[in-house]
């Protein structure tokens, strides 16, 4: 299989990359994708034909309304302006992007339920695409037809103005995404903490220096927060009805505690622990994601050698997870060359099959069977599918492949995902001494701990200049004793970055009257697996405003292996 053939492969059964990415993301990935549920939707459930044109800059941004304009065929778009500072509004503007998707009911209909607005992660994830991308079969089984779907790119990010850039060229970009790809071989030499922290300390720089209108300061987490009470009063809505995923469970907490009174209706899926992030506290998000690649292995086992292609008539679950560590020692020695002319020289090492593996776990019914087809040949000297799964043989890709005339690439989004962390909560970490000391402490807890090095080493106080200026920073228990109507959580058993006894429970403890329901599967948030039980719960919140009994727990539909077909349908993300 060559590289142009393995990239249509990988279109064609989905891959991990969001939360809108696609098939050839870049290093970049582990840290814009971190806490975003949804990359393999883009890329997977895209439409082959050529997607229709818009010009957002068209659109005049509006005051305390939405002006709504026709878009992408079936969409309508517009522009909000809402101040950087909500506290000081002479401070500048945001135009945020906001797109819908109309009901099929009529909003004069007595059965229309008004907008669900949608949040795809990130921080830096694009609602607009994740918007685009969801399939008609995806929506109806989460919502049924009565609502319309409101998705928005949030301040800095996507196509929202004025735009988070760190950089002015192309070359500044490029030399911080190879530092990036340095930090993931961390595990096999320490000493590239040396070499990629004065990268990080230069981007801290030149973050705050090409700033030129001023954003950063304002891209906060409760900035946020305050948008969405923006957008939906711009709709002519008193209360918000949501749907956050991964680090959109963050944004929905937050503006559970700020507005506990103005909560119609907030699921959220693939739950951050909330307090930890503004602490900046990260190692507890890969609690589960040991577990994860066992239950990788395990699956594989189970389906048996027709079936997963890295079974290799394996005597039990343990020989094949010991086989993917063999594979990572393999690659750490003699990396393994990807061929043909599309692949810039480059190889497999160590820190594109983990982090290949790792991505995979975010999405195991669109990826694992891949992940399994790609392990056997590498163990055979073909690294073209690894490769790809882990976006090491392009630089940069445009993560929009839905808006051709729109570039937003995958390293615009990791500059987005660092501000917003930064902003947010910066981190422990104040010296490259403090750095080492934290990553021997935190590899302890998780073989892949070396994931969470890029987002330190970005927030690391000596590192990231720019400082907030309405703070939300550690801000004590975000809770809110009696929001106006309870919360739904959900989170998987074994979700690879936000595992449940840690996240869904811990969060949900804070909001009297919410539930938690379990959904038994891996990948990140319930959506990325079929479960007609847990789409069921979901849809009677919506529509009926019931709560599944607490302790209520889902299964899948069917195990990973043995899905029948691909997901033409896009039931799941």
């Amino acid at each position: 299989m060559n590289l142009r053939d393995t990239e249509q492969t990988l279109n064609g059964v989905g891959r991990p990359h969001d939360h809108a990415a696609d098939p050839e993301e870049d290093m970049c990935a582990p840290l814009s994708s971190f806490l975003l549920a949804t990359s393999a939707l883009v890329a997977a459930q895209s439409e082959s034909a050529e997607p229709p044109k818009f010009d957002w800059g068209s659109i005049q941004p509006s005051v305390g309304t939405l002006e709504w304009e026709p878009c992408y065929s079936t969409f309508e778009c517009g522009r909000l302006s809402v101040p950087f500072n909500y506290s000081s509004p002479d401070d500048g503007t945001a135009a945020i992007a906001v797109i819908r998707l109309p009901s099929n009911v009529s909003s004069t209909d007595e059965g229309y339920r008004g907008p669900v607005l949608l949040n795809p992660g990130g921080p830096s994830g694009s609602g607009v695409e994740f918007l685009l991308a969801l399939k008609p079969r995806m929506i109806e089984s989460l919502f049924g037809s009565s609502y319309d779907l409101v998705s928005f790119d949030p301040r800095g990010m996507g196509r929202t103005t004025p735009p988070i850039r760190f950089y002015t060229s192309d070359s500044q970009r490029d030399e911080w995404t190879a530092s990036q790809a340095l930090l993931f071989n961390t595990t096999v030499n320490p000493a590239v903490l040396d070499d990629s922290w004065p990268y990080y300390s230069a981007t801290g720089d030149l973050a705050k220096q090409n700033d030129k209108e001023g954003i950063l300061p304002y891209v906060s987490t409760d900035n946020v927060a305050r948008d969405m009470l923006s957008i939906v009063e711009a709709m002519g809505g008193k209360k918000l009805q949501y749907y956050g995923i991964s680090y959109g469970t963050v944004l929905g907490s937050v503006f559970a505690s700020l507005f506990p009174d103005k909560i119609e209706r907030m699921v959220l899926d693939g739950v951050v622990n909330v307090e930890n992030y503004f602490k900046g506290i990260w190692t507890p998000l890969l609690e589960t994601a040991d577990e994860a690649l066992a239950d990788f292995a395990k699956d594989c086992f189970d389906a048996g050698s027709e079936v997963c292609a890295f079974h290799g008539n394996a005597s039990s679950a343990d020989q094949i997870h010991q086989s993917v560590f063999d594979l990572l020692d393999t690659v750490i020695k003699d990396p393994v060359a990807i061929p043909g002319p599309d692949s810039n020289g480059r190889s497999v090492d160590f820190a594109a099959l983990k982090i290949a593996i790792f991505d995979s776990m975010y999405h195991p019914y669109s990826t694992y069977p891949l992940l399994a087809q790609g392990l056997a040949e590498l163990q055979n000297g073909n690294g073209t599918i690894i490769s790809l799964l882990s976006g090491s043989v392009n630089g940069s890709i445009e993560i929009s492949n839905l808006d051709p005339d729109f570039v937003y690439d995958s390293r615009m989004q990791s500059e987005g995902l660092v501000a917003v962390a930064c902003s947010d909560a910066g981190t422990a970490v104040a010296s490259l001494d403090d750095l080492k000391a934290k990553y021997d402490e935190d590899k302890k807890f998780s073989s892949f701990s070396d994931i969470l090095l890029t987002t330190e080493t970005a927030c690391g106080l000596s590192v990231w200049k720019v400082r907030p200026e309405a703070t939300f920073r550690d801000p004590g228990p975000i809770a809110a004793d009696n929001t106006s109507f309870p919360i739904l959580f959900i989170g998987n058993t074994l979700d690879p970055v936000t595992p449940l006894s840690a996240r869904a429970k811990t969060v949900s403890a804070n909001f009297p009257g919410s539930v938690v329901l379990t959904q038994n599967s891996g990948g990140h948030s319930s959506v990325t697996s079929p479960s007609s039980c847990s789409r069921k719960y979901v849809m009677d919140y919506f529509l009926k405003g019931s709560l599944p009994e607490p302790g209520t727990t889902c299964e899948v539909d069917f195990e990973v292996f043995n899905f029948p077909g691909n997901d033409t349908e896009g039931l799941y993300l």
